[in-house]
């Protein structure tokens, strides 16, 4: 469940409703990496300024089944901005981790999850 049990505030939600499936769309106008890599470690200081809207946030509220990256029914829910300009972390940074949670405890507050095939990526 993860961000659903918490408000913007940090406070606990006491009902978490949870979407199916999040998308994370990566703004087309951000810098450019050597195509080596999928980070921006070569990047300087001010390549991304206070402000930058990095990524727009896509939301499913149902399973429609395989693909749900392609799905006609994905809706933007919000954009990932930059507060500062762009600080180099080091690599497998020390202070900010993404957990991808477990679809089975997804199912367990939103049971119709299950009702068509689990997700398959090209």
């Amino acid at each position: 469940m993860g961000l659903s049990e918490y408000n913007q505030d940090g406070s606990e939600v006491a009902e978490p409703d949870l979407p199916f499936f999040l998308l994370f769309k990566p703004r087309s106008d951000l810098p450019k990496t050597d195509g080596n890599s999928r980070h921006f470690e070569q990047l300087s200081g001010d390549a991304i300024p206070a402000g930058t809207t990095l990524f727009d946030v896509f939301a499913l509220d149902e399973n429609t089944g395989a693909s749900p990256e392609n799905s006609d029914e994905l809706f933007k829910i919000g954009e990932i901005r930059s507060k500062t300009n762009f600080v180099q972390s080091l690599w497998a940074d020390e202070k900010l981790f993404f957990n991808h949670g477990n679809l089975l405890e997804d199912i367990v507050q939103r049971p119709e999850f299950a009702e068509k095939p689990v997700l398959a990526f090209d």
